[in-house]
């Protein structure tokens, strides 16, 4: 069942008519519809209720605004309230419903032959999907995508591994608690705690890593705290965190601008950022060399309805006041210590991260055993260069299982 809003009206005024489960819903003319129409809001929902971006129905398209799909032309965007603006009882369970089936429908879809699932862990709930068959292999997705990111890379890889593909505490579907002062709540050790506690609850102790961007700095704490919990890993992308602030420059700062905009004090970035989510995330991820070409539009509209989210917005800020507080104290009390399994490092040759480190040297300081090479692309390899990734992360984990 598709749950409609109501259609454009040409009157000027508020106005409001009969919903069927006995509630007000507002027409266009309205300044909370305005919004909606604006695409400022996806949802006005009551405190604690399921959210569903809109990328999860299925009508999304990239401007996820207006959808043709959708009988009339109309806005697909639940707006039955009752007078203290809750969604009414009926409809709250017709949304639900739609939640669950389109979710499961992702998975069927983008990853076919995936089934969806969700963890509870650490006090928070992990979603993603998993499929395939033989060892299991964990993909860990960056800023600011979500798990989507693989979806071009997990058919090929499925083949040959059991994935997991999971959101990151903060992003996509899973929980999006509020941090600490501190911001221990998006360090990586509790969001590599989180991920562990995912592989445990399916029965896999020991894993092979998939990460890029943000995901493979949680990776690189993940293989550092529970060192036994890893056999392999690939990391897309990244220098490590400590390394890349301790050789920091302007040029650096000019290309990686977001790193010092987003640990600003709350809440001035999420204000800007919630000002218009969309603009923001194809500027950022759209102003690299491959501009918003390795992006499809289902896994575009995937992204922009996942950020257009106040809380995830929030979380994501968090994530790198993290990075640049306690997850250097953390960096410190290694002590010198070094991650024990090996691992791959690809980078883009036309990224920031060719550009400004030499990358094998710096991964040299925190790793036993590295090896690495920049592919013919830029950030998002998985997208841009998938068959590059899939090759190279076939063969470097299969060459660990030999």
């Amino acid at each position: 069942m598709q749950v409609r809003g109501p259609q454009r009206s040409t009157r000027t005024s508020r106005t409001a008519r009969s919903d069927p489960c006995g509630a007000r819903s507002t027409t266009w003319s309205s300044p909370v519809a305005n919004k909606l129409r604006d695409g400022r809001h996806n949802h006005i929902m009551p405190s604690g209720a399921s959210r569903a971006p809109r990328w999860l129905w299925p009508q999304s398209r990239i401007n996820p605004t207006r959808s043709s799909e959708t009988p009339g032309g109309g806005w697909a965007i639940a707006t039955c309230f009752d007078i203290n603006n809750e969604l009414c009882e009926t409809r709250r369970r017709q949304y639900n419903y739609e939640l669950e089936r389109i979710l499961r429908r992702r998975a069927e879809t983008m990853f076919e032959g995936f089934r969806a699932f969700a963890v509870s862990v650490n006090g928070v709930d992990i979603r993603g999907v998993i499929g395939g068959q033989g060892p299991p292999l964990l993909l860990l997705h960056g800023y600011p995508q979500t798990s989507v990111m693989w979806h071009k890379v997990t058919p090929a890889l499925a083949e040959h591994f059991t994935v997991v593909v999971a959101d990151l505490r903060g992003y996509g579907q899973s929980s999006k608690p509020e941090s600490d002062p501190d911001h221990s709540t998006y360090s990586k050790r509790a969001m590599a705690s989180d991920m562990i506690g995912v592989m445990e609850s399916m029965g896999f102790h020991r894993f092979a890593i998939l990460a890029h961007d943000r995901g493979a700095r949680v990776a690189h704490r993940l293989a550092l705290d529970s060192p036994t919990s890893v056999t392999r890993m690939v990391l897309l992308d990244i220098a490590p965190t400590r390394e890349m602030y301790l050789h920091a420059n302007d040029a650096f700062a000019r290309a990686y601008w977001h790193w010092f905009f987003l640990i600003q004090p709350s809440p001035m970035p999420e204000r800007m950022i919630g000002a218009d989510p969309k603009a923001y995330w194809l500027q950022k991820c759209g102003g690299g060399s491959a501009g918003l070409e390795p992006f499809t539009p289902a896994a575009l509209a995937a992204y922009l309805d996942a950020f257009d989210d106040p809380k995830a917005i929030a979380a994501s800020c968090e994530d790198y006041r993290a990075a640049a507080t306690i997850d250097l104290i953390h960096d410190e009390e290694d002590d010198g210590r070094k991650l024990a399994c090996a691992i791959l490092v690809l980078w883009g040759k036309r990224g920031v991260i060719e550009a400004h480190f030499d990358c094998l040297a710096l991964w040299r300081e925190r790793a036993e055993i590295v090896e690495g090479e920049a592919l013919m692309g830029g950030h998002y390899l998985a997208e841009e260069v998938p068959d590059q990734v899939i090759s190279q992360t076939l063969a470097f984990l299969q060459k660990g299982s030999d």
